[in-house]
């Protein structure tokens, strides 16, 4: 057929197709062929993906990635909006076009800012889902697809009792459409309210479908109740639909067959590929010619870097900011007397503003003339030394358009002091760096912690906190302590101080002052000593003042020894200023000393800090931490109490609180306090999916098998697509004496993205209790095979590979745990070697 006006269009098609063969994606892929001229390209090549291409569509695969800004115009069709709407509108602010799969979703993304975003349902492939003449329907229902705990398990179990012949399991492809064809009647039924794939596959069959009402969401509008399927409100109407049609052959045959050419001419990935490009074309550049990419307006930035030679990671650095920055920024390189070649790079960098220093002026004195010449209606110092990642500056912006109150944020890294440290960051290239933050962004979107201070390696600064507390104090020479100074004032001037917990870059840590020379250790201890005689001088001054007015801004000259000091120095600062003061740097030593390990001195302080600032939660939450952190629990949760009379609002000290009590023994209490923080803090839904997930274990080892399932099947009404919580939920039905149940919680399990091999290996065990021990030998062995550990999964394999008589099989296995517990094997071992 002819490829029409769109024939020479290069379109790069973006989605994952490795861990489901049957994504939108490959179905789109298909259509496009017929269109224009597409490519696919997998997710994890973008960064190697060429410029060039007339449009970069991203098909939604369920999978968390952003593209890279260079890859314009984009456009990005997603699918699930009922089930991650909050990442859905996070990466959708990225692109210039947006298509939603469910109306509702293409509403709501419209009301929340997109307004490029448009409604394109899902669609059939006319060449796979179709009639297969040569199958008798031999099954009178028939449904394909996952089972989720809910309303969808519930109308199946009634079906399967119902109706004896019947097929209820997936399929793909063309086995897929050999089991719709093998049935006179299909069955469907949303996760939530959206109109799924199987409304326009399973009606394309040409065999009559049976779908729960779905008119709110633009059902109607596509497929006519009566006409060309049929719906239901209720599991019991269904059945009776079901039973009326199986029992009227004709008008049944009617139905499908005017659904299925309904389908076929209308609802085809062909015709929503074709829409989508028109769409495209239509309010860019018009069809057949390079599409106009669209950008959402967002505030400037001046991102400053400030380098003392170093050449190589001040490239790297810079190369990160100018591959992973979409907002609008401004770029100021400055160089503080580089000898290395430093500074000619800095100049060769196209649309940079260079400063040139001459000479070594510090951090603070180096940013300062940075900050003086920025633009930006915010700032960011940024460290020569690290490596940005996808999405980091619209994530911290959003802090800030989320909170009209903060003056100073700061990301988490990996080689960084306080809060900021991520333990547990492990990445071995670029691109499992970028993986890594992207999973991290989305665990922790929108979680912003309130704190008295962050590190300078990259601090973000809005215009109004520098209007008015001015510029770094260079009284700290080449660095270290100015940016706690920095924090101090900005407190004391009303502004909060924040760290984006959605937000992850890379830090290789202190190049530059080891390229200095400098004695570390020695300059550490000589700025803490200004630091303390700062402040400590600043509350001398008040303890003499008998006057109070308010705050004046400071100057942003504090080079010149009469205006060195901040206001909050000035004898004219209030008593409530002077007991803040006391209290912020006694929290700044505390955080010191825990960074050098003195951790009871560091406790102490933390409770000064608390009773000097009643209203502030930060020393409480440090001290809840350090001392959770450090095997004391009970007086952990003691703590928290307190905190959540001062934060009440606190999800983050609820949950801490049910933490501290499972770990002091009183389990029964952490539940219920962890169950409660559910239901009264508003949570994102992979929070709440891994409280009730502890919380359920719990129960279940306390014996309350029943209050586990019903934590489970909560969970997963909140995160259906977590495998952990299926693996949970099968877990207390092998308890509650449910196998058949277990094995099907346990498939959901092991077949979700990011299951451990672990649930493969329990799936194995349930397998082998209800007698089907070739599939259990099978699927124990692919657990084992897929790297699971597990010594009772083992276990469950060897004894299955002895019963079976596989002797070889089960030497090698026995042989596999003798290499993993040495001279201390587990208690079967030596009966099951002599079995062997």
């Amino acid at each position: 057929m002819s490829k029409g006006s769109f024939a020479t269009t290069r379109v790069a098609v973006i989605f994952d197709n490795e861990v489901r063969p049957d994504t939108t994606g490959g179905y789109c892929l298909r259509a496009l062929e017929q269109i224009c001229e597409p490519t696919h390209v997998h997710p994890r090549d973008l960064h190697e993906l060429e410029s060039g291409y007339d449009l970069y569509l991203n098909v939604d695969d369920s999978f968390r990635y952003l593209l890279p800004d260079r890859l314009r115009p984009s456009a990005f069709w997603v699918i699930d909006t009922h089930l991650q709407y909050a990442w859905d509108r996070h990466k959708a602010c990225a692109f210039d076009w947006v298509f939603a799969a469910q109306k509702n979703g293409a509403d709501k993304l419209r009301a929340d800012g997109i307004e490029s975003a448009h409604w394109l349902p899902l669609a059939c492939d006319p060449g796979i889902h179709r009639l297969n003449p040569e199958i008798e329907a031999e099954n009178d229902v028939v449904f394909v697809g996952n089972i989720f705990p809910g309303p969808r398990k519930d109308l199946l179990e009634r079906v399967a009792r119902e109706f004896p012949k019947h097929f209820i399991g997936q399929a793909f492809f063309d086995e897929m459409a050999d089991r719709f064809s093998s049935g006179k009647i299909l069955v469907n039924r949303s996760i939530r309210d959206d109109v799924n794939m199987r409304v326009f596959e399973a009606t394309a069959s040409g065999r009559l479908l049976v779908t729960n009402d779905l008119s709110k969401n633009g059902q109607e509008e596509l497929l006519r109740d009566g006409e060309h399927l049929v719906t239901y409100g209720s599991v019991d109407e269904a059945i009776e639909k079901m039973r009326h049609y199986l029992a009227n052959d004709a008008e049944r045959e009617a139905i499908a067959a005017a659904g299925a050419e309904e389908v076929r001419r209308n609802h085809s990935y062909a015709e929503r590929m074709g829409r989508l490009l028109r769409a495209i074309g239509e309010a860019g550049a018009g069809e057949g010619q390079t599409f106009a990419p669209r950008r959402e307006s967002r505030p400037l930035t001046s991102v400053l870097v400030l380098a003392f030679n170093e050449e190589k990671y001040n490239r790297m650095c810079v190369e990160s900011i100018r591959r992973y920055t979409r907002a609008p920024y401004e770029l100021i390189l400055i160089d503080n007397g580089s000898t290395d070649g430093t500074l000619e790079y800095f100049r060769s960098v196209p649309g940079a503003k260079v400063i040139e220093n001459g000479e070594n002026l510090g951090f603070a004195g180096g940013f300062n003339r940075g900050i003086e010449a920025a633009s930006g209606d915010f700032v960011v110092l940024l460290n020569n030394d690290t490596l940005l990642t996808e999405g980091w500056l619209e994530t911290m912006l959003d802090a800030f358009e989320a909170n009209p109150k903060l003056g100073v944020a700061g990301p988490t890294s990996n080689c960084i002091s306080g809060p900021q440290l991520v333990k547990d960051a492990r990445y071995s290239d670029e691109n499992d760096l970028q993986k890594f933050a992207r999973l991290r962004s989305l665990e922790h979107k929108g979680e912003v912690e309130r704190v008295s201070r962050i590190t300078g390696f990259c601090m973000m600064i809005s215009r109004n906190t520098i209007d008015r507390i001015g510029l770094l104090d260079t009284r700290f020479g080449i660095g270290n302590f100015e940016d706690d100074d920095y924090c101090v004032r900005a407190k004391l001037s009303d502004f909060q101080i924040g760290i984006c917990h959605d937000v992850f870059i890379h830090h290789f840590g202190s190049v530059t002052f080891r390229a200095t020379g400098q004695d570390y250790a020695a300059l550490l201890e000589k700025n803490q000593k200004i630091f303390r005689e700062k402040w400590a001088k600043a509350s001398a001054r008040e303890e003499k003042a008998e006057t109070s007015r308010p705050m004046e801004a400071v100057g942003r000259d504090e080079t010149h020894e009469a205006t060195e000091a901040t206001d909050s120095e000035r004898p004219d600062a209030t008593l409530r200023e002077q007991r803040i003061q006391k209290g912020h740097a006694a929290f700044i030593r505390a955080e010191k000393l825990r960074e050098q390990g003195k951790i009871e001195e560091a406790g102490q302080l933390y409770l000064a800090a608390a009773a000097l600032l009643p209203e502030d939660p930060a020393p409480l939450e440090r001290l809840g931490e350090l001392l959770l952190g450090n095997g004391a629990p009970a007086e952990a949760a003691k703590v928290y109490e307190k905190l959540l009379e001062v934060a009440p609002a606190s999800a983050e000290a609820a949950m801490r609180l049910g933490i501290a009590w499972a770990r002091a023994g009183r389990e029964a209490e952490a539940v219920e306090q962890l169950e409660r923080t559910v239901l009264e803090h508003p949570l994102a839904p992979s929070e709440r999916a891994l409280i009730l997930a502890w919380a359920g274990d719990t129960r279940l080892r306390l014996g309350d098998a029943g209050g586990a399932e019903r934590v489970f099947l909560a969970a997963l009404e909140a995160a259906p697509d977590q495998p952990d919580l299926h693996d949970g939920l099968g877990r207390v039905l092998v308890v509650a004496g449910r196998e058949r149940e277990a094995i099907e919680a346990f498939r959901q399990a092991a077949a979700l993205p990011g299951a451990n091999p672990r649930f493969s290996g329990n799936l194995g065990a349930a397998l082998w209790s209800t007698g089907e021990r070739e599939e259990a030998f099978r699927t124990l062995r692919g657990a084992v095979e897929a790297g699971c550990d597990d010594a009772v999964v083992i276990e469950n394999l060897a004894t299955c590979a002895v019963e079976l008589d596989c002797a070889a099989e089960a030497l090698q296995l026995l042989e596999k745990a003798r290499e993993r517990w040495g001279s201390s094997p587990p208690a079967w071992f030596e009966t099951l070697e002599a079995a062997v």
